[in-house]
C-alpha cells in the first residue's frame, strides 16, 4: 500500500503484521510439522499458499486503489465476472446435474461470499490497507471455530497460542486506529 497508494504505514502496523505472521507460523508449524499426504512437510502446498497470499495482498491493494474510481457494487460484480470468465472453461466440461440440496448449498455459499466481499470492499474503501491487513489473519481463527462447530475438530495448543498472537496483532491495529481517530487534528 505504501508504494502503490502512497499510504503511510504506522510502525505499530509493522509490529502488528509481524506479530500476526508469527501467529500464523505457530499455527502452521506448531504441531511439529506442516503435514502433507505422507505426514511430512508439504512443500508444494506451502509454496502454493505463499503464492496465493502474495497474489491476494496485491489484489487487495489494487482493490483499495480502485475504490477511488468505482462503486462497491461495480467492483464486486466486476471481480465475480472476471472469476467466472477464468473458471468457466474448466468448469463447463465437468458440469453435472445438481441435487436440490446442492443448489441450496451453492446459493448459500454465493450469498455469504457476496456479502463478505461487499464488506471487504467497503472496508478497503474506508480504511488504509496497512490497518486492515493484520485483521486478515483472523481468518485462521474463524476457520478453527467453524471446524469445531461444523466438523467437531478440536483445536490444539498451537491454535490457542498462535490465535492469541493473531488476536493481539488485531488489537494493536484496532487501538492504533482509535488513537489516530481521537487525536486532535
Amino acid at each position: 500500500s505504501r508504494f502503490m497508494l502512497g499510504e503511510p504505514i504506522p510502525r505499530q502496523s509493522f509490529a502488528a503484521l509481524g506479530l500476526g505472521f508469527v501467529g500464523v507460523l505457530v499455527l502452521v508449524f506448531g504441531g511439529g510439522k506442516a503435514a502433507g499426504a505422507e505426514g511430512g512437510l508439504d512443500v508444494p502446498g506451502m509454496a502454493a499458499a505463499l503464492l496465493a497470499s502474495l497474489g491476494y495482498a496485491l489484489a487487495t491493494v489494487l482493490l483499495r486503489k480502485q475504490t477511488a474510481y468505482d462503486t462497491i457494487p461495480v467492483l464486486v460484480a466486476g471481480q465475480a465476472l472476471v472469476a467466472l470468465t477464468l473458471i468457466a472453461p474448466f468448469a463447463i466440461p465437468t458440469l453435472e446435474p445438481l441435487e436440490k440440496l446442492d443448489v441450496a448449498h451453492f446459493l448459500t455459499i454465493g450469498v455469504l461470499g457476496t456479502l463478505g466481499h461487499f464488506a471487504l470492499t467497503w472496508g478497503f474503501k474506508n480504511a488504509p490497507a496497512s490497518r486492515l491487513a493484520p485483521l486478515e489473519y483472523t481468518t485462521f481463527l474463524w476457520a478453527a471455530l467453524y471446524g469445531f462447530v461444523f466438523f467437531a475438530e478440536t483445536p490444539g495448543p498451537e491454535l490457542i497460542f498462535g490465535g492469541g498472537l493473531i488476536i493481539a496483532a488485531s488489537a494493536m491495529v484496532a487501538t492504533a486506529r482509535v488513537r489516530t481517530a481521537s487525536a486532535p487534528a
